[in-house]
């Protein structure tokens, strides 16, 4: 391996401790673009009658630690992308879970009757996204139960799908059966998984298992 190489390996090796670079994302006409000046920032979620025109993400590795504060030249690019597609304001969202760490940049216009709520995921790689983390759910809670017999209940997780199809956020719902390991099987698989990109910036889905699965004793 060369020189040129290592130094290249390295260099990513640290962007993706750091936190790799804005990808942004955006669907559908366009408004006429804005100053970016004229964007407000704001940390949160967007209300209704708001219609969501980007979708940006930085994400962290893992590993480390979510920055304390918003990193001002990561939030500046995620303006700069909404502002180009007409948006009037940037919704900023922390994402810290185990499985994925994240900044996501929500850039909005108003319009009325309109809402940022992700519709149903309906595109064809979702299917086989969902097939994929059914079967790891399916995988991880049978090893559970070969260490403990007696386990058994149901598990739906809820989740939103980016636009480039990885997660950005699952949680089991209240219902769910609340051991945790048997929790941590469905949201890993969820997480795990590749839906592909959807047909809106984002959409939403859920995924139930149920163990031990029918018919089994």
């Amino acid at each position: 391996m060369n020189i040129a190489r290592i130094a290249l390996l390295a260099a990513t090796a640290t962007l993706l401790g750091c936190g790799a670079s804005v990808q942004t994302a955006n669907r559908g006409d366009a408004a006429a673009p804005r100053e970016v000046y004229l964007v407000q920032v704001a940390e949160g979620s967007p209300g209704a009658d708001e219609a969501l025109v980007t979708l940006s993400a930085w994400d962290v590795n893992p590993a480390d630690p979510m920055p304390a504060a918003l990193p001002p030249d990561v939030v500046e690019e995620m303006r700069t992308e909404a502002a180009a597609r007409g948006a009037t304001r940037l919704w900023v969202e922390r994402v810290d879970a185990p499985q994925r760490k994240a900044l996501f940049g929500l850039g909005t216009r108003p319009e009325p009757g309109a809402s940022v709520d992700p519709p149903p995921c309906a595109h064809a790689a979702y299917a086989d996204g969902l097939i994929a983390a059914m079967a790891d759910a399916d995988r991880c809670l049978a090893a559970l139960r070969r260490e403990r017999p007696a386990l058994r209940g149901e598990i739906t997780v809820v989740f939103q799908v980016d636009s480039w199809g990885a997660v950005m956020r699952a949680a089991p719902t209240p219902a769910s059966t609340r051991d945790g390991q048997a929790q941590r099987c469905a949201v890993d698989a969820v997480y795990d998984a590749d839906f592909g990109a959807p047909l809106a910036l984002t959409c939403g889905a859920e995924l139930t298992v149920t163990f031990p699965p029918a018919g089994t004793p």
